[in-house]
């Protein structure tokens, strides 16, 4: 060892990638599944991308015209989010969302 290094505290090298660390919900796993008739679908804007939960459902309603009904809980995360929506719609917003922008960031969608 370095000459006078022998006795200093030395913390052992912490990993750079900070990727791996994944979020936690606040909320039960139990209220994570979607309920009969609804699908949750995987959004990759969030928080850190100033999106809110008004964004969103805005962007759903301005993209497909469908009423306000079809939109459920949205749970939005730093990178990403989560919405539930009426299952028989589902695939139609994955697609119309597919094309559109939310906070001038290009959407990304499936179904979670």
């Amino acid at each position: 060892m370095a000459e006078g290094l022998e006795n200093s505290p030395v913390e052992p090298l912490r990993h750079q990638n900070q990727a791996a660390v994944h979020e936690r919900s606040n909320i039960a796993r139990s209220g994570r599944l979607a309920p009969e008739g609804q699908t949750r679908l995987f959004m990759n804007v969030g928080a850190e991308m100033g999106v809110s939960e008004a964004d969103v459902v805005e962007t759903i309603l301005g993209e497909t015209g469908l009423p306000r009904q079809t939109i459920g809980a949205v749970d939005v995360r730093e990178r990403h989010l989560f919405v539930k929506v009426a299952s028989e719609h589902a695939h139609g917003i994955v697609a119309k969302l597919n094309r559109a922008q939310i906070k001038g960031r290009k959407t990304k969608v499936k179904v979670a």
